[in-house]
């Protein structure tokens, strides 16, 4: 861990701001070393081992009520089982807690009232609370189930826009605006408890949590709560022990634990916001998100004010802090929020298919279609080239007839005058019957080579049509890779069969015998 420095090149600890000694251990200062040695792991729970949770059969033999289903969570301050209420018909989450102060005095009268107070917390952006109480040994809390992840898993899975990350945080404020308005400070906020719904529903969770789980060993009022305590007898959950996540815990939380109050909550979620938007956690000298993403330079000075060390120096309220983002937010409406940022993915990608099904139709209709015509062509050509040779050869027949009449006057009567003029006649049959036979001769294919290349342009358009379908329409990246080679392979194959009968048919064409031309000498009629 580095450490910061001040203007002055004082070195500080990058957790709480205090001086450091030189080759200070860890960069941190001794207070911050000892508790994040003590307490801090990557997801901010103790780093001590966790006991083993409880198996789902003893879980079910205490809440018979329940149809317990699987372990979904484990942590410091408890376990969370996935569990169906009979009677009601829904999921809901149970957590067991694991209070390090069970058996102190009076805890489960401070946990009955912290308990109710969360119970009061009834708000669309808030875990609902369902029900509290103790079975079988067990401290535990009924609570709404989220169907769907984390922030911190969210976060995982990819960057986020810069306009998903300001469309969480209003979210996240509204629900603090509310919880501080009924005298409860969170004092936890971070990913793991910012729960995305598939509905793109964003709940908080683990109000209070912390508070429940870590009490003093006092009396149910001590004198110090007594005093803190709030004279319209609101719920007051916090107390003089320090609670939260390092890494985003304000340092007060570290300094006075006692004075923490809602802009603790302000802190925490600058923290969030500016992890969503860079990646990064604002530590020492942290670069402004402008520095890193492509985003309004306004969002650089909300986020520091709400970063600031000194708690008078920060937003007053999470409501001001969400105020201050409805103005930023307001020039970046076209961009996707995060709550509708799953369906556009989702309606993105459908749509994407459609049109890759509809290309591919397209070009399978293209595959059927292209040989037809070019064989339409073909035949088309062949018959204008027979009746074309028909024509040739009535012509020259009406003209051969003419000789052979003439030529058969002069044989009737020989002599030495139509000796010379038979002899012509003779010449010009001669002649008739060889064009005859050379027009005879001539191959009628039509358009073969134009119908073979219709008819390839088909095969390679059906290729890529076929693969264009099985992509629209077939999810599996594996199936589309076989069906869509399967498909290439049966298509190619067909080409080549194609080529060659195209090559067949030219070589038959071009050896064909000359079946008018058997005799060496044209077909004379004799006297």
């Amino acid at each position: 861990m580095n450490q910061a420095t001040n203007a002055a090149g004082t070195p500080r600890c990058p957790q709480c701001g205090s001086t450091l000694e030189n080759n200070a251990i860890g960069g941190l200062c001794p207070r911050c070393l000892l508790f994040q040695a003590s307490r801090e792991t990557n997801d901010g729970e103790a780093a001590t081992s966790r006991p083993s949770p409880p198996d789902i059969e003893t879980v079910q033999a205490a809440f018979p009520q329940l149809e317990v289903i699987e372990l979904i969570g484990q942590g410091g301050m408890g376990t969370v089982y996935k569990a169906r209420q009979k009677s009601l018909d829904r999921f809901v989450a149970i957590k067991l807690l694991t209070p390090k102060s069970v058996g102190q005095l009076a805890f489960e009268t401070r946990f009955s009232r912290e308990a109710k107070a969360l119970a009061e917390l009834n708000h669309p952006n808030i875990v609902t609370v369902h029900d509290f109480g103790q079975a079988a040994g067990f401290y535990f809390l009924l609570m709404e189930y989220v169907d769907g992840v984390n922030l911190r898993q969210a976060m995982d899975a990819g960057r986020m826009s810069p306009a998903q990350a300001l469309s969480i945080v209003p979210s996240i404020c509204e629900a603090l605006t509310f919880a501080h308005s009924r005298g409860i400070v969170h004092r936890d906020i971070k990913p793991e408890n910012v729960l995305l719904g598939k509905d793109g529903q964003i709940k908080i969770a683990d109000f209070g949590i912390a508070r429940i789980v870590r009490l003093p060993a006092d009396p149910v009022a001590s004198d110090e709560e007594k005093t803190t305590s709030r004279t319209n007898d609101q719920p007051q959950l916090t107390g003089n022990v320090v609670l939260g996540t390092p890494n985003y815990m304000a340092p007060e939380q570290f300094e006075h634990p006692e004075a923490v109050d809602q802009r603790a909550d302000v802190y925490s979620l600058g923290v969030v916001l500016y992890e969503m938007l860079t990646g990064d956690l604002p530590k020492g000298n942290f670069a402004m998100p402008s520095r890193k993403v492509q985003i309004d330079v306004r969002v650089d000075e909300i986020v520091l004010k709400a970063l600031d060390r000194n708690p008078e120096l920060r937003w007053p309220t999470t409501a001001a802090f969400k105020a201050q983002l409805d103005n930023v937010s307001t020039t970046t409406t076209n961009q996707p929020s995060f709550a509708n940022a799953s369906t556009e993915s989702s309606s993105s990608a459908s749509a994407s298919n459609r049109r890759l099904a509809l290309i591919g139709l397209g070009m399978l209709m293209l595959a059927i279609c292209l040989p037809i015509l070019g064989f339409f062509l073909h035949d088309t050509q062949e018959t204008r080239q027979i009746a074309a040779q028909s024509r040739a050869l009535t012509t020259l027949g009406a003209r051969l007839g003419t000789e052979k009449s003439l030529e058969a006057k002069l044989k009737e009567k020989p002599n030495d005058e139509t000796k010379d003029e038979l002899k012509d006649v003779q010449a010009r049959i001669e002649a008739l019957n060889n064009e005859m036979n050379i027009e005879r001769s001539k191959p009628t294919f039509g358009s073969l080579q134009t119908a073979a290349w219709f008819s390839l342009a088909g095969i390679f358009f059906g290729i890529f049509g076929t693969v264009f379908l099985i992509c629209g329409l077939v999810k599996s990246t594996v199936w589309r890779v076989i069906l869509a080679i399967l498909a290439s392979l049966g298509l190619l194959v067909m080409a080549i069969a194609v080529i060659a009968v195209f090559y067949w048919q030219l070589s038959v064409v071009t050896v064909e015998p000359n079946f008018n031309a058997v005799n060496d000498e044209p077909v004379v009629e004799k006297p």
